[in-house]
């Protein structure tokens, strides 16, 4: 125990100091979903395990201070009752085994994620600067793919895998930096372009100057549209749309307060509208020097180019999938199937984590997956914590300007903005354990916290 107290012992910023490095760490690990992760079922991923060791230190000076308070947030209620609920449902599990993994990483991210997130930010300036490393990061890791994409184009198998490449359903290549999935990637890169995008807009650049982030905001569109990730594309263009509306919204309805937060509304907007539009003829010469490298280079080619399928009309594969989904809700609608457990509960055989060949099915669809595995109150309280969560941007984006702290609006409206299109894309496909959507719901919150901090203390 003396030990533990020499080791906690020195002061309590210095403490800080390593678990917001650790932070910016785990920031950075974020895209390495796939080398360096271990395998047990499902992917333990290298930035999981430093949050963890930050939490694990958390705890341990706590201990050692003899200091037991726990910051309080919005999202308490509803969050926690989610965790229980999620816990509950395992009674009805058909594969414990597994629930209880699920429910365990459940666990590590809402408490070692976004409670330690919320309690060990408690400045402005480090909220930006982890959103600044997660973009500098993503422009790392889309550089990556580019290398991926056009290795593919010249029949080099991909670093990762080249499955979700070239295929008899889509025959271009498509980049997937981060697990195995272009549509991961193109979730991982919703944050950083939708920031960008904002930044972009704003009076005062958040992040890099105006010539830097008009470049980035280019690069990152384009490559959410390479991924083909309709769910993604769909989510950031919602997110653009909304976006464009709070811009001229607040120029026409209070253009006072519009002067302080965003630039001149014409020569700017114009520049982000051809910037957005610009994206889509980039992909198609990307795609065309990548026909070309493939004839000249003989690789080869794939029998069927990009299918137009609805994926979710009547009779495809995702919409029987949802279907399903919502008659084993009916059929279990207090506490589902157990967390974790649509994929078992659908073969009727419990078969370790990972289940049988290539593991067990999803719904593709994260609010049906919740109400099949946890019913009505697992669904109401998940809905619940992505409510307040809106609900709490909203008022940081109308406080800060009502007390004329212009320079917060632009980041409380990108984490609104990038958490509905977050939310949005979960509509497409289903797993809630990725690092990206915990923390951006641990950073927000941090940020409004530190907002009705005593420095800018307003009722609420």
């Amino acid at each position: 125990m003396k030990t533990i107290k020499k080791l906690f012992s020195a002061k309590k910023l210095s403490v800080d100091k390593v678990l917001i490095n650790l932070l910016y760490v785990f920031v950075v690990l974020l895209p390495l979903t796939y080398y360096g992760a271990i395998e047990v079922g499902f992917t333990i991923k290298l930035s999981e395990i430093v949050m963890i060791l930050a939490f694990a230190i958390w705890i341990g000076s706590k201990i050692a201070r003899q200091d037991f308070t726990w910051k309080r947030t919005p999202l308490d209620i509803p969050l926690l009752g989610f965790w229980i609920i999620a816990g509950l449902s395992l009674t009805n599990a058909i594969n414990l085994e597994r629930g209880i993994a699920w429910w365990l990483w459940l666990s590590s991210y809402i408490f070692a994620a976004y409670y330690l997130i919320v309690n060990v930010i408690r400045d402005e300036k480090q909220v930006r600067g982890l959103l600044k490393t997660y973009i500098l990061v993503a422009v790392l890791i889309s550089i990556f793919a580019l290398v991926q994409y056009f290795s593919n184009w010249l029949g080099v198998e991909s670093i990762i895998r080249s499955t979700f490449s070239k295929s008899s359903s889509i025959g271009y290549p498509r980049p997937h930096a981060t697990l195995l999935e272009p549509l991961y990637f193109g979730f991982y890169l919703l944050v950083p372009a939708i920031f960008t995008a904002v930044s972009f807009l704003s009076r005062k650049q958040l992040f890099f100057r105006l010539r830097t982030e008009c470049t980035l905001l280019w690069f990152f569109a384009t490559i959410l549209v390479t991924t083909l990730s309709r769910g993604a594309v769909i989510a950031f263009g919602g997110a653009l749309t909304i976006l464009i509306l709070g811009y001229l919204g607040l120029r026409f309805f209070n253009p006072r307060s519009f002067l302080k937060v965003f630039a001149p509304l014409w020569s700017r907007f114009a520049l982000f509208l051809v910037t957005m539009v610009l994206a889509f003829p980039t992909f198609l010469a990307l795609n065309s020097a990548g026909l070309y490298l493939e004839q000249i280079f003989g690789t080869p080619r794939s029998p069927k180019r990009i299918s137009l399928e609805d994926r979710t009309s009547s009779g495809t594969p995702r919409y029987i999938a949802w279907v399903k989904a919502w008659n084993v809700f009916k059929g279990n609608p207090v506490l589902g199937v157990g967390f974790g457990n649509y994929g078992p509960h659908q073969i009727g055989i419990s078969e370790g984590i990972s289940g049988p060949g290539n593991g067990f099915a999803i719904v593709n669809n994260e609010p049906l997956e919740v109400a099949a595995e946890t019913g009505i109150f697992g669904l109401l309280s998940y809905l619940g914590f992505n409510a307040v969560f809106t609900w709490r941007m909203i008022l940081g984006i109308r406080d800060s300007i009502r007390k004329r702290i212009y320079t917060w609006t632009p980041i409380f409206a990108g984490f609104l903005i990038a958490f509905l299109a977050m939310s949005a894309q979960f509509l497409t496909f289903s797993t809630i354990q990725i690092g990206s959507f915990w923390f951006v719901l641990g950073l927000g919150v941090a940020l409004r916290q530190i907002f009705l901090s005593e420095k800018y203390r307003i009722n609420d």
